[in-house]
Parts: structure tokens; C-alpha cells; sequence
């Protein structure tokens, strides 16, 4: 064996699982020389490759000494494979950002992927902290909850205990199943801080008129 030849063509129109007539592969995009004097050979290095996000084809050629050449039986032909380098977002919709809740609330979360892979359904999660002393506190991190979903409740009761404006936080967070996290931060919605108020208004004063 002299080398393999890797090639790498985009999926698309005349480049699909129907029709590779139209594919273009062009140059190699790696070519591994094989060792000395060998006549079978396991390549783990020989695809290594780092392309934008989107789909495509992998073929392999194969030459001998002599520069023959073989390529990839059929089936199973060239390889698809799907790159997806897109960071999904996880955005809490309702209450709005610095409502005030009275009693135990739900949040409700809009979860979406567009790089290709998806989202991994185990890896939606939430967490909750709440302001004491001008700081705040965890008071649980990354439960899973159901992706694109409502939260299940918060509890005012002893989760987001603390009273005042934006006195309790949520965070949501998401993964994709190739592997990409979601931003945390206010800007991408996936930080929320909520107001907390428990205390029922006080009638200081009733008073009667003849009229």
C-alpha cells in the first residue's frame, strides 16, 4: 500500500442519496503516505477534517506502489456525514423579565436547533437562585425539564423565598446532540430574574361618612 486519498464533496442538488453525479469533489482534502512495506493497514488518522457546519459525502481512494487504484465499494459508498458547530438557544418567553409572582409560577422556555443535529432531549435543564443578602444563591442547579417546554413549578414557599425586585433567578440551559451548549446570558433570554412579593397590603384605616 502507497497512500489514501481522502475526498470531501457538500451535500446537495446532483449530491444527494439518490444522485452523486453531480458531486464535486475536487482535490483531496488529505493524503496519508502508509507505512513502509505493508500490505494491510489500519488508517485512525486518516480522516481528520474540520469543515463549516452542513452535510456532506466522504470518499476514499486507495493506491498500491504500482499507483493502483481502488475506491470506496458500493454499497456502502461514500460516507455522509453531518457537521453541525451551531449553538442551539434555549429563550424563557413568560413571565416577563422582572414580574412580579405572588405564589409558585412556572417558566415557559422556547428550545431550538438549527444546526442540523437536533437537541438532545435528556440535556434540557433549568436552574433556580434566589437574592439574600445582595447576592445570589443556588438553590438548585440543571434539573431536567421537557425541552421547549413550561418548567415544572417554582415554589415561593422556599425555592424563591426571598422577597423584592428581580429577588429570584432562573437559568436555562440546552445541548444539541452534537454536542453544543446553549449561551447563558440576559441578552439570548436564557437568564430571567423575576420580582417576589408575599406580603398581603395592609388596610391601615377605615373610615365612615353620613353620607
Amino acid at each position: 500500500i502507497d497512500r489514501v486519498e481522502i475526498f470531501r464533496a457538500a451535500f446537495g442538488a446532483g449530491c444527494n442519496d439518490t444522485d452523486k453525479l453531480g458531486c464535486a469533489w475536487g482535490s483531496p482534502i488529505r493524503s496519508v503516505n502508509a507505512p513502509t512495506n505493508v500490505n494491510t493497514w489500519n488508517c485512525p488518522d486518516c480522516v481528520t477534517d474540520a469543515p463549516a457546519s452542513g452535510i456532506y459525502w466522504y470518499g476514499m481512494h486507495v493506491f498500491d506502489k504500482a499507483q493502483n487504484k481502488t475506491v470506496e465499494p458500493t454499497p456502502p459508498g461514500p460516507r455522509k456525514a453531518l457537521v453541525d458547530k451551531q449553538q442551539p438557544t434555549s429563550s424563557i418567553q413568560s413571565p416577563g423579565a422582572g414580574a412580579f409572582q405572588g405564589s409558585n409560577f412556572a417558566v415557559t422556555v422556547a428550545d431550538l436547533d438549527t444546526g442540523g443535529s437536533g437537541l438532545n432531549t435528556t440535556q434540557c435543564t433549568y436552574s433556580v437562585l434566589k437574592l439574600v443578602g445582595g447576592a445570589y444563591q443556588s438553590v438548585f442547579s440543571d434539573v431536567s425539564r421537557t425541552c421547549g417546554a413550561v418548567t415544572p413549578l417554582i415554589r415561593t414557599s422556599d425555592q424563591c423565598s426571598s422577597e423584592g425586585i428581580n429577588a429570584c433567578r432562573v437559568i436555562v440551559k440546552s445541548k444539541d446532540v452534537a454536542g453544543n451548549t446553549n449561551i447563558i446570558s440576559q441578552a439570548q433570554n436564557s437568564i430571567r430574574d423575576f420580582s417576589i412579593d408575599l406580603t398581603w397590603p395592609i388596610v391601615d384605616k377605615v373610615s365612615c361618612s353620613d353620607n
